[in-house]
């Protein structure tokens, strides 16, 4: 984690020293995009787990239906045509359900279990552009996120039987893009995350935080996010 971060860090201040070198351009940009994602009858796991009450053996998890809103807000300073730095913040909610085949107690059961979470995060960015001057243009971004996630779960719609839990993670990221000029002031963009770490806490209830930590890299159409800026 701590190399991770240095990376990214050195990352940023190389990014600066480096725009600081060129013409200056005293251009600022704000900006959003939004993501969609609906899904059914997905992928069947085998795991085990132990739910609320007495130990549960699940033999099959069968996704019956997902869907995600991911909103993203960013405000950020040209430093010139290619590097821009800037600070953004993030809100999604994501609400999976799930078809569980259970043992208990010698008896077979089929239960619906749903996860429902709310993220608020908040961070910095830099962003380098590598053709400024065409209509279509590739960027690539580095970014640190501090985020917040409440995420509650309950079987059947059984309120007897509902886990409130709580996620802070620090979040490294380096999303993927390409927009299109309409003019000069105004551009629309697509844009996903490629790569993600992310080193953090999670805590169940009432009980003492585990620490965990996760690395992903990946670019799935479900990922992808649309959106728009406005040059000041």
């Amino acid at each position: 984690m701590q190399k991770l971060l240095f990376i990214t860090a050195f990352l940023f201040a190389f990014q600066l020293s480096y725009s600081q070198e060129s013409e200056i351009n005293r251009n600022y940009i704000l900006g959003g995009s939004i993501s969609y994602s609906n899904q059914t009858n997905g992928n069947s796991y085998n795991l085990f787990s132990n739910l609320v009450g007495n130990p549960i053996v699940i033999n099959n998890l069968n996704l019956v239906k997902s869907y995600s809103v991911i909103t993203n807000l960013y405000f950020g300073k040209m430093i010139n045509k290619h590097w821009t730095l800037g600070i953004n913040t993030n809100l999604s909610y994501l609400n999976n359900q799930y078809e569980l085949t259970i043992i208990s107690d010698n008896v077979i059961s089929t239960r619906l279990r749903t996860n429902s979470s709310r993220q608020i995060s908040g961070g910095i960015f830099a962003r380098y552009v590598f053709n400024p001057d065409q209509k279509v243009n590739f960027f690539v971004e580095s970014s640190i996120n501090y985020s917040n996630i409440f995420q509650t779960s309950i079987l059947d719609n059984d309120e007897t039987t509902k886990v409130n839990s709580k996620i802070n993670s620090l979040q490294c990221s380096i999303p993927v893009g390409i927009f299109y000029n309409i003019n000069d002031r105004f551009r629309v963009m697509l844009r996903t995350s490629a790569i993600n770490y992310t080193y953090g806490y999670y805590a169940q209830a009432e009980s003492e935080p585990k620490s965990f930590n996760n690395f992903n890299a990946s670019i799935n159409l479900s990922s992808f996010a649309v959106g728009f800026e406005i040059l000041l």
